[in-house]
């Protein structure tokens, strides 16, 4: 997962870095009941994966 953040002006959007994933999903979702949980979706196998973020 890439962190970004918007520039002070104009474009693009600058890269911070990347955070580490279980898996690769297809979709990302916050879960907004639990911090720094993100649901995805494994398109191939059609799972729904909880990751914790650092």
């Amino acid at each position: 997962m890439y962190v970004l953040t918007f520039p002070k002006t104009g474009w693009p959007l600058q890269y911070i870095r990347t955070i580490p994933m279980a898996k690769n999903g297809q979709a990302f979702d916050w879960d907004y009941q639990q911090r720094r949980v993100i649901w995805s979706i494994q398109r191939k196998t059609r799972d729904v994966v909880e990751s914790r973020l650092p």
